[in-house]
């Protein structure tokens, strides 16, 4: 379904990100898992530190940068909110739709 083929996109591109010339010299990505439940997108990750950035890099803003540009460009709107935990920290973020719709479309 459209939805299980959004969250594993999300994994694929949050996974590719951190494995990217940008941040892995600075992250070493051990998990990122993602599934959609009950109208929700719930993804979990262990993104571990490794060197400190010159400017400060956050990983949850990372993968909700991801998740915006997948939402919008898929131009999704059949859930009701996303929830990424950090397991390391375990921080977890819960955004509604509308928060997440209002993000701007990150750039790359």
């Amino acid at each position: 379904t459209m939805p299980d083929f959004l969250a594993q996109q999300i994994v694929q591109r949050v996974s590719v990100e951190f494995q990217g010339e940008r941040l892995r010299k600075y992250f070493k990505a051990e998990k990122v898992d993602g599934i959609f439940n009950n109208d929700a997108f719930i993804l979990e990750y262990t993104i571990k530190p490794l060197a400190k950035p010159d400017k400060p890099i956050d990983a949850m803003k990372e993968i909700l940068d991801t998740v915006t540009y997948c939402v919008k460009i898929y131009d999704f709107q059949d859930f009701s909110r996303v929830e990424i935990t950090d397991l390391v920290t375990q921080n977890k973020v819960v955004l509604n739709k509308a928060d997440i719709l209002a993000r701007p479309l990150p750039t790359e």
